[in-house]
Formats: structure tokens, sequence, C-alpha cells
């Protein structure tokens, strides 16, 4: 029996999504933003670092609701070439291939070792392999961070299955990551759960009927559909 603080299921397996949910998701988007807003600013100068803060809702702090929070990378170079296109004038296609070179070098540059797990999230996973529960990783975030995170943090080992932006043509709230998921797994919808942070982890697991349990303050709208919202993964434990 595995129990998300007082709710408790009997499941094989648990797909996690990554950021805010195994890792500080803030920690990430702003190193991520900052370094990719440097970059920027770099190429077309500060008006187009003080609009790339407007377009992805950032002012002294990130918002947590905001475009540099919840964008999927996809959207995320989208709202970047769209920047790039204000600030250059160039044709849209030329602006898009900037953003995707922007965002990867950006990407290479950020500290993964400066982004710390969540409380009880590696406590969380090693107890979870312990007792031969299957655990997956459906991330709107690219497959070489995914697995650089996990092996930085010396979980790499707990993971059976990862399902990343790479890996799939739809992204979140499109079920197909999380279908991929429990393909590698070898589970049916009935014998997984999902625990993600997001409207779009909702959204996804309830479009193939699967329960879910949610971490932090971001979806506590949904209160009456989770089957529990936990601040972080310190009172996940396994019972015999």
């Amino acid at each position: 029996m595995i129990c998300f603080g007082s709710y408790q299921t009997s499941i094989q397996g648990i797909l996690f999504d990554k950021d805010g949910v195994l890792f500080d998701a803030y920690a990430l988007c702003d190193s991520l933003h900052k370094t990719r807003r440097h970059l920027l600013t770099a190429l077309h100068g500060p008006w187009a670092g003080e609009l790339y803060d407007q377009t992805m809702d950032v002012t002294d702090t990130i918002s947590m609701n905001g475009a540099a929070m919840i964008a999927s990378l996809e959207e995320a170079t989208t709202l970047m070439t769209h920047v790039i296109h204000q600030a250059s004038k160039q044709p849209w296609d030329a602006c898009r291939q900037e953003a995707r070179w922007l965002t990867k070098e950006a990407d290479a540059l950020v500290d993964i070792s400066s982004v710390p797990p969540i409380p009880g999230a590696i406590q969380a996973l090693k107890t979870l392999k312990q007792h031969h529960v299957l655990i997956g990783i459906v991330t709107g975030d690219n497959r070489q961070r995914t697995q650089q995170q996990l092996k930085n943090w010396g979980l790499d080992s707990y993971v059976d299955a990862i399902v990343t932006a790479d890996d799939v043509t739809q992204q979140k709230p499109d079920p197909q990551s999380l279908n991929q998921a429990l393909a590698a797994l070898h589970l049916e919808v009935f014998q997984a759960i999902m625990v993600g942070d997001s409207i779009n982890d909702y959204r996804m697991a309830h479009a193939v009927g699967m329960p879910m349990v949610a971490i932090g303050y971001a979806i506590d709208t949904l209160n009456d559909t989770v089957q529990a919202i936990l601040p972080d993964l310190q009172s996940v434990v396994v019972s015999q």
C-alpha cells in the first residue's frame, strides 16, 4: 500500500512529472530565464531583454503562473521567436531558427547542480524502488537535462522509464507522453497513478482516466478532482 499523506492506494507504478514534483521548478526556471535573457540581450540589446521579461511574465521575480514557469519547451521557443522577431524584424522562420539555437545554447550553460530536489523526493524514490514499485518520469523538459539531473542527484538508478519532450510529437496536456510511459513500464492505466504539479498534468491524467496526486499549491482549484494535494513528497510512505 502506498500512502500519499492520508490517501492510500495499491498500484504497481507511479508516473512523476519532473519539475515542481521531483526538482525545484522555480530554481530551474529562474536559471533558464536569466541565461536565455543574457544571450538574447547580447544579440539584440537591452530592449529585447525587457520585452522578453514582459513576454515571460517576469518582473523582479518569476510569476508562478507565468509563461516562464508553465510554458513547454516548444511554447517557450515560440515566445522567444516572437521577441526576436520584434527586436530584429527578420523573417519569422529565421527568428525561429535563432530562437532554437539560443535556447539550446542557454540549456547547455545552466548549472544543474544548483537545482535541488524538493523535500522528500530522494527518499520517496528510494523507498518506492525498495518495494518494487515501477517509476516513470513524464516531463516537458528535454531528455539531456532530465538525465543529467537524475544522475547528478543519484536518482537515475531508481527510474524505470523516462518520456521527455524529445520523445513525443504532442506535448502535455495531450496524453501521448503518459501513454508512452505506461507502455514502457508495461502497465495499464488502472495500475498506475500520476504525481504532478500543474493543470496540464491533471488534464493529461484525466484524459486517460488516471488518478492524480498534486504537489504544491499551483492547482489548489482542483481540490475536488485530485486524490490528494501535498506540499512535497515527505509524506509518501509504503506500508506492507
